[in-house]
């Protein structure tokens, strides 16, 4: 298990779809290229470092279950599968 920190601010989403629409993963892509979906599982061991938009209060798009990841905010990679094929 790595860790690594993330650069800049990260959006994410706690919605599934928002997230595949997000990835493009229906595009075809170039042979250099290709789509990424990343899945997380944060843990507020000190409390949660980012801000939710997921109130209507705070967005317009509240439906998407944005989170924005503060600069710096540590993941652990758990693993990477490549080739992996999402479809309907």
């Amino acid at each position: 298990m790595k860790s690594i920190p993330l650069h800049g601010s990260t959006s994410t989403s706690k919605n599934l779809d928002v997230a595949l629409g997000f990835s493009k993963c229906d595009k075809v892509y170039d042979a250099n290229q290709q789509p990424v979906l990343i899945v997380t599982s944060i843990r507020n061991y000190k409390g949660f470092e980012g801000f939710r938009l997921s109130d209507k209060r705070f967005s317009v798009y509240s439906g998407e279950q944005e989170y924005l990841l503060c600069e710096g905010f540590t993941v652990f990679v758990l693993g990477v599968q490549d080739g992996f094929k999402i479809s309907n």
